[in-house]
């Protein structure tokens, strides 16, 4: 039972106003009815699209053939001749090889474009220098020796069922061994002898470090107090 605030007057069941001062009634317990909104709300639903890496790679690789026949088009006209723009189509099929990489789908053959890029830039610049002698004894072994040794240690990190420490004596060992590689290479290329000297200074720590990692990484106990205590 209700009654209006005003008059006092007894209200109907439903009523919206007192039937004798017209003072409006406010049920607080009555349902509310809510207005249709004149227009529908709108609701606008963007699809995330990914990068088209690939395609982005054949407008990057087009930009490079591009700008080297550009390029080599003004040295032809200011010189005559094709001279130093040779040095920037090597780097452009650098970029390239590297730059091709979202076409291709194995990892080996990314590997091989992008190291096939490396050495023709590095092979333009050994014959516009006449050095061939130093491209086949200095540039072709280090660049394929710092190319193994990144795949390598990728292919470590990518090895998740090793554990941690173990990786990183593994990576660690395979630089120790690079390191004595190059400085062989070197010494050969200009004393025609070995002598390892620099690299001994290098090696010896980090094979220290890595047999470190190796033995605690075989120490289940010993690793989950450092986690502990580190809060890794």
């Amino acid at each position: 039972m209700s009654y209006c605030v005003h008059c006092g007057v007894k209200l109907g069941v439903g009523a919206s106003v007192c039937p004798l001062c017209g003072t409006p009634v406010n049920d607080p317990l009555a349902e509310k009815s809510i207005p249709e909104a004149l227009w529908p709300e709108r609701e606008d639903h963007f699809q995330k699209r990914a990068l088209n890496w690939p395609y982005l790679s054949c407008l990057v690789l087009l930009g490079l053939a591009v700008s080297s026949c550009a390029v080599m088009l003004c040295d032809l006209i200011t010189t005559g001749h094709i001279s130093w723009s040779w040095y920037v189509v090597g780097a452009a099929l650098s970029a390239g090889g590297f730059a091709a990489i979202p076409n291709l789908h194995h990892s080996w053959s990314r590997s091989v474009c992008a190291y096939t890029g490396i050495e023709l830039m590095l092979l333009i610049i050994a014959w516009r220098n006449d050095g061939f002698r130093w491209y086949c004894f200095l540039a072709l072994p280090f660049s394929s020796i710092i190319t193994a040794y990144l795949l390598i240690c990728l292919r470590l990190a990518l090895r998740k069922k090793l554990r941690l420490l173990h990786r990183i004596a593994l990576c660690l060992t395979c630089l120790v061994l690079s390191l004595i590689a190059v400085e062989a290479l070197t010494d050969q290329y200009v004393c025609n002898e070995i002598h390892l000297f620099w690299s001994v200074y290098a090696v010896i720590p980090l094979a220290v470090i890595a047999i470190l990692f190796m033995l605690l990484s075989r120490n289940k106990h010993l690793v989950e107090t450092i986690r502990k205590n580190t809060f890794i």
